[in-house]
């Protein structure tokens, strides 16, 4: 694949070969998850936590949506009081009951998979909540049941493609938060600050105006797209980190490549 290396240091020729916002999605992460973490329904949480601690937490999401399960489970580590598990659906795990939290996460509201995988929650009186948007399928579905939890997603009304609203954050940081309020991560708040600052840093430093000598990411992506990149995560969290990039590389470059931990 041949690249332009006078077309990265061309903010208006990226912004041409960029029509879904993808570039803008990306360096708006850290603003992202803060508008996550300030739209979260709080009471909701509480609600969830008053039950006390389940048995499991089961992340129910279809295609990408699984990511934020994967970042609860990797976030809280060997260490966490109660496992973590992440599913793709259609159908739950057979083991899943009326102790077990189930929580379905889809940034909209319509994967069938997902939908499927809450009505057989909600059949097996499992606890339940959804993050997604208010106006969807499955924010009725979760509605309908009086002991589920909705913790409404946030999303702009702009008409990009929902890849291109930075939804890992948005949908991850409220899962984030509930799994601090139950105890399986360590001052949740203060981790997605952190985060949100640290994200808002390697904008600036990668952003479209900084020359190709200054930016790591332009350096990387000369590197990327004329090879087979071998992507390597280390422990638990980078593992997710390593399996996330090769992921966007086959969605939103059509680039192979490989991942391990």
């Amino acid at each position: 694949m041949e690249i332009n290396d006078l077309l990265l240091d061309d903010p208006e020729g990226l912004a041409v070969g960029d029509p879904a916002g993808m570039l803008a999605a990306t360096a708006g992460a850290g603003g992202f998850m803060r508008a996550a973490a300030g739209t979260l329904d709080v009471d909701a949480v509480e609600r969830l936590a008053d039950d006390g601690r389940p048995r499991a937490v089961v992340v129910v999401g279809g295609g990408g949506s699984t990511a934020a399960g994967d970042i609860l489970n990797a976030v809280a580590g060997l260490g966490s009081p109660i496992p973590v598990i992440t599913s793709s659906g259609p159908s739950l795990p057979g083991w899943v009951g009326p102790t077990d939290l189930v929580v379905a996460v889809s940034g909209s509201g319509s994967t069938q998979e997902t939908l499927a995988s809450v009505s057989e929650a909600v059949r097996r009186g499992c606890r339940l909540a959804a993050i997604c948007p208010a106006k969807s399928e499955l924010a009725q579905i979760v509605g309908a049941d009086r002991s589920a939890q909705l913790l409404a997603l946030s999303q702009p009304a702009d008409g990009r493609p929902l890849r291109a609203r930075a939804l890992l954050w948005s949908l991850a940081t409220p899962l984030l938060l509930l799994g601090g309020r139950i105890g399986l991560v360590d001052d949740a708040p203060a981790a997605i600050a952190r985060a949100a600052d640290s994200l808002d840093d390697i904008a600036r430093t990668c952003g479209p105006v900084v020359p190709i000598g200054e930016n790591p990411a332009k350096q990387l992506a000369l590197e990327v797209g004329q090879s087979w990149p071998v992507i390597w995560g280390t422990g638990d969290v980078g593992a997710v980190a390593a399996q996330r990039f090769s992921r966007q590389l086959a969605e939103n470059a059509g680039l192979p490549s490989s991942c391990g931990a």
